[in-house]
């Protein structure tokens, strides 16, 4: 099934600028008309497509699934015998539609879907879904698909009685302040060095995360549909595996409650905002310029060998602010990316408006870091977080990493 949201890009009010739309129809109230899929995120969508084949297993190092959520021998703990616990995500597709002006139409469909028909918002032109040209390149890693990848339901642990190797696991205390490199390094250390196969997580399966999440919610504030996450109020990093009960669907306390130290959870991966900074690996900038890599890892200086442009430049010199949202321009140059194209000058400090999130610019080179600290305004902290003024390979106390399986 293909499974669409149309974002007005002049309303500033999250809760009111996305709508879910289906593949056809000659104007907007005609694509609305044409949805066919869940009415709510959330358990709706665990029949659907993606989102209900989205599912925790312990993963070998060799990339064999040994169990999933539910068997009687997976583990979230046990993971020197069972494997790491990650989340299983199969390839798809999606499309941006960028015709209309100041609204962009993301699409998501099965790779079933290959053929079949999305009208375009302009309403002049019919895409025809390919299995390949439409294929989210997070699927596709030096020119080879992957029918899945697998990201760490748990934020990052270096195992020193295990290979100093990063880890998934529950009850653990997330390791921080290491620099992305040394992250890079425990997590290649689960297969003898080797580079892409596990890696730290990178911006292409971020960026379709971000996809998931908002065709799902049809609402860029993750923090009001789903949960703040550990944030806000000063107290202390939780440790790993507060989920873990919870499984494969998606957990989180409601705006209403205004409890900011609790866990989130989107399906199946634990704390992908709140609770600490992430290095986000396969992204550098250059004096602005956005450069991305596929596969090959690494912060050499200027960006190069299997580090392309996209197409972005952004904003110069952006405080710690809230970005507002990607443009059509921006979204025509790079159409996976959520990049903001500009930071918000309306946004309040709850960061309610726009992306909802915070973005920050730097010169010279730098590196992507999903916000996430315990002790910030919880607003700050969404998955639509672009903290883009992070020097190129520095660690910090507050930041940590996350596994991720695309060999």
């Amino acid at each position: 099934m293909i499974i669409g949201v149309d974002w007005d890009l002049t309303v500033a009010d999250p809760a009111t600028c996305c709508v879910r739309i289906g593949p056809t129809g000659a104007d907007l109230p005609g694509h609305v008309d044409s949805y066919a899929g869940p009415t709510a995120a959330g358990y709706p969508f665990d029949a659907f497509g993606v989102w209900g084949a989205m599912r925790r297993v312990n993963l070998s190092d060799a990339g064999v699934v040994n169990a999933a959520w539910g068997d009687g021998c997976f583990s979230d703990t046990n993971t020197l015998v069972m494997g790491q616990v990650m989340v299983e995500i199969p390839k798809h597709l999606y499309w941006v539609d960028t015709t209309l002006a100041d609204h962009l139409r993301y699409y998501v469909a099965d790779i079933a879907d290959a053929g079949s028909i999305i009208r375009n918002a302009a309403n002049d032109a019919d895409i025809t879904l390919s299995a390949t040209t439409h294929l989210h390149p997070a699927f596709k890693r030096n020119t080879v698909v992957k029918a899945y990848i697998y990201v760490g339901a748990y934020e990052g642990y270096i195992n020193s009685l295990d290979r100093y190797a990063l880890e998934s696991c529950a009850g653990r205390t997330i390791t921080l302040t290491a620099a992305p490199a040394t992250y890079r390094t425990a997590a290649r250390a689960r297969v003898a060095g080797a580079a892409d196969k596990w890696e730290t997580l990178d911006y292409l399966t971020l960026c379709d995360l971000q996809l998931l999440y908002l065709v799902e919610y049809a609402n860029p504030n993750c923090q009001t549909t789903l949960g703040y996450g550990n944030c806000g109020d000063g107290t202390a990093i939780l440790e790993t595996g507060i989920t873990q009960g919870v499984g494969n669907v998606s957990y989180g306390l409601p705006f209403s409650s205004y409890i900011y130290h609790a866990p989130v959870s989107y399906r199946g991966i634990e704390n992908l905002w709140g609770n600490c900074g992430t290095h986000i690996d396969g992204l550098i900038t250059n004096n602005y310029v956005v450069y991305v890599a596929d596969h090959g890892f690494n912060d050499t200086t200027p960006p190069s060998g299997t580090y392309v442009t996209t197409g972005l430049t952004l904003p110069s010199a952006i405080s710690l602010t809230y970005g507002k949202t990607p443009t059509v321009a921006t979204a025509t140059a790079c159409p996976y990316s959520f990049i903001p194209a500009a930071a918000a000058t309306d946004a309040p400090v709850d960061g309610t408006k726009w992306c909802c999130d915070d973005f920050a610019t730097a010169t010279g080179y730098c590196n992507l870091v999903q916000s996430g600290w315990w002790h910030i305004t919880w607003g700050l902290n969404g998955i639509f977080s672009h903290q883009l003024h992070w020097p190129l390979g520095a660690g910090d106390s507050t930041v940590g990493a996350r596994l991720v399986y695309i060999g």
